[in-house]
């Protein structure tokens, strides 16, 4: 009875191997297709950042590239001096005006004499 006893606890040994032998090889899948997974989305992840990189730098060229406040305020001392000197010539052509208004008003009536 002792070598039935022995077989029988070697069934049950070889039965709890094979149970944890699955168990592990089911656990090793399960972290296999996990990392796998996770390996994927780092890569999906790295190809979208570079993308993101590549629109920062854009931006940030365009930034530097850009007017800053003191170029906006010579621009707008430009605009004023400029507006200052379309009143002048408007002002001066209002006198040529007049004057070419005055000509002709003596050429007119100097020919009807």
């Amino acid at each position: 009875m002792d070598v039935e006893w022995m077989r029988f606890g070697f069934e049950i040994l070889q039965f709890i191997a094979t149970g944890i032998l699955g168990a592990y090889a089911y656990q090793s899948n399960k972290d296999k297709v996990t990392n796998s997974r996770i390996g994927k989305l780092e890569d999906d992840l790295d190809a979208r950042l570079d993308g993101q990189a590549e629109r920062i730098t854009r931006l940030e060229t365009r930034a530097e590239n850009s007017p800053t406040h003191d170029d906006l305020g010579g621009i707008h001392e430009k605009i004023n001096q400029l507006r200052a000197e379309v009143g002048l010539l408007t002002g001066e052509f209002i006198g040529v005006r007049n004057l070419l208004n005055t000509l002709n008003q003596y050429l007119l009536n100097e020919g009807k004499r």
